[in-house]
């Protein structure tokens, strides 16, 4: 509250010692022509503070937003990853299927141009490739296998 008469201000201080308390507890500040600016610019300085702590609520809810989104970007990177993963391992697994073991598709259709088939296209170089060693990969194998069967290293039995 602003008493714009300094003598008056201060004569009123002077009757009523408990004045000044009485008022501030109920959130009012006295205010003289002396002390007015110095009041404002205190207040001015309490504001800003005031808006400094909620510009910092702020600025720290959204960076852990920000760090759950960015911990989520991370959780999804790495599903893609183990999807890509999964899909790698189809992938082999179709082509070996196609170009590998014995009666594999590549050798069959391979066989069947062999023996005459009229065709238009060829087999592509490295399934033809693929072809030609998978031939000699599965003899050394089955070589292999005769002489030295795989063992179950936990019970000493032998598989073939």
């Amino acid at each position: 509250m602003f008493v714009p008469v300094e003598a008056a201000f201060l004569t009123a201080l002077e009757n009523d010692r408990t004045l000044f308390g009485d008022a501030f507890e109920k959130n009012v500040i006295l205010v003289s022509p002396s002390t007015l600016l110095v009041t404002l610019r205190t207040v001015q300085h309490m504001w800003r503070f005031v808006d400094q702590n909620a510009n910092a609520m702020e600025i720290a809810r959204q960076a852990g937003g920000l760090y759950d989104k960015f911990i989520g970007f991370i959780e999804s990177l790495e599903d893609v990853g183990r999807q890509l993963e999964r899909a790698r391992g189809a992938y082999r697994t179709a082509r070996e299927r196609l170009s590998s073991g014995r009666g594999n598709l590549v050798r069959r259709a391979e066989q069947l141009k062999a023996l005459g088939v009229k065709t238009r296209k060829t087999l592509p170089a490295d399934y033809a490739a693929e072809e030609e060693m998978g031939g000699e990969m599965e003899e050394n194998l089955e070589d292999v296998l005769e002489k030295d069967p795989p063992r179950n290293e936990e019970r000493g039995d032998t598989h073939v």
